[in-house]
């Protein structure tokens, strides 16, 4: 084995392609001490699928007196609850069970599979209008017109909230992921704590008008809703699944949607593929997903002193599961580099999670992905990125992969045009 860490997940220059990186983890520092951090890194696919099943030794909880895994800051907190409504409370993110039982049951029977299924026609409606706006051929950039607005509109629907509001909720949403950024500096934490107050008042102001007229919505719901059939939901709990559910809900779609469109770009054979049997969709979406996983990790925190691997990780510490890493594990994916669709058990990546606290909204975000590209094939005959490879723009997030432009020269298909 090495003896050194060759880079830091600190570095933007190396997010932008970490894979030799995570080989040399994987093969030589499978748990770590990431440099220039204070948390340890999980990067082989078994190791971390112990870790994220084992909630018994490593919680889903922030190490006491503090209320994030990074850039935590009592003095960004206390301006929040001066200005806004404090931190969020654990509700289903943040909670380990029995609590993350019963707030998993508030959530997932909203999104079971036979409901996701239902809101098919609403996902093409919103592609194809969504796409309809893109006028003429010619370069254009797919994340603002696509990316950003599919999830969000999604989201505003089945929240209850105005679709014309998601440019200020996608605002919100970057302040809200701080804890998923590098170290930032006492300014910039202070401004999101403001940029957090905004959206809180915002979701609160739903609330009240909701209490007053209600609708077939969540909000509505989650005011009527109880919490393991025990008690209604305080305003504080309501306000903090919103949060989750808002941020969480789109950033990762948007980013993996982004993710898989670019690895497209570069492999045209695989293009032709999909357009001659668009059933082959699907696997392509699972192969992209493991591919570019757009949620890289999440943390934990050990609960005593625990063995990982070859490695003991002391009580109270951070503990960062790579599921970008562990999804190129070729210890348990046989080309683990390559698309391949026709991989055996598709859908063992781990790009939503493991266990008890995998993503809920994973059925929704597959049906997003794969009817956008149904769609985005009638529509346009062909598709190249104007920019070098090299030079894509990725947004600054550390525990998300995505893009924040992505220009595509497109050209319409002929009776779409018409």
């Amino acid at each position: 084995m090495s003896s050194e860490i060759n880079g830091t997940l600190v570095d933007p220059e190396l997010r932008r392609n970490p894979y030799a990186f995570y080989q040399d983890l994987r093969d030589n520092h499978p748990v770590c001490i990431m440099p220039q951090t204070d948390f340890y890194m999980v990067a082989r696919y078994d190791l971390g699928v112990e870790v994220m099943k084992n909630f018994e030794d490593f919680a889903n909880s922030f190490p006491e007196g503090q209320t994030s895994f990074v850039n935590f800051d009592p003095e960004a907190d206390a301006l929040l609850a001066e200005v806004g409504y404090g931190r969020r409370v654990p509700t289903v993110v943040f909670s380990d069970p029995p609590l993350h039982t019963k707030w998993r049951k508030v959530v997932s029977h909203l999104l079971k599979p036979s409901v996701v299924k239902g809101m098919e026609g609403k996902v093409i409606e919103i592609v194809n209008l969504l796409l309809s706006q893109i006028k003429g051929d010619g370069v254009h950039d797919l994340v603002q017109a696509v990316f950003v607005p599919l999830p969000m509109y999604m989201l505003a629907d089945w929240i209850g909230i105005d679709r014309d509001d998601y440019p200020r909720f996608k605002r919100w949403s970057l302040a809200a992921n701080y804890t998923l950024q590098p170290p930032l500096s006492k300014e910039t934490r202070l401004e999101y704590a403001r940029t957090i107050a905004e959206m809180q008042h915002y979701l609160v102001g739903m609330m009240e008008d909701r209490r007053k007229n209600p609708r077939e919505d969540m909000i509505s719901y989650l005011l009527e809703v109880k919490l393991g059939d025990e008690r209604p939901l305080t305003d504080k709990e309501i306000l903090s699944l919103l949060e989750t559910l808002l941020v969480a809900g789109n950033e990762t779609t948007t980013n993996a949607m982004g993710n898989a469109l670019l690895l497209l770009t570069q492999d045209k054979a695989l293009e032709a593929r999909l357009r001659a049997d668009p059933e082959l969709i699907h696997p392509f979406v699972e192969e992209a997903l493991r591919l570019e996983t757009s949620v890289t990790g999440v943390f934990r925190r050990a609960v005593r002193d625990v063995q990982v691997g070859d490695v003991l990780i002391p009580e109270g510490s951070k503990v960062f599961v790579s599921l970008a890493a562990g999804d190129r594990d070729e210890r348990h994916f046989e080309d683990a580099d390559k698309v391949r669709l026709d991989r055996p058990r598709m859908r063992d990546h781990i790009a939503f999670g493991h266990g008890y606290h995998n993503c809920i909204g994973k059925d929704l975000a597959r049906l997003e992905m794969v009817n956008f590209f149904k769609v985005f094939f009638e529509t346009f005959e062909s598709f190249e990125l104007t920019v070098p490879l090299s030079e894509v723009k990725y947004h600054p997030l550390m525990g998300l992969k995505g893009l924040s432009e992505m220009p595509l020269r497109l050209v319409h298909a002929k009776e779409k045009a018409a």
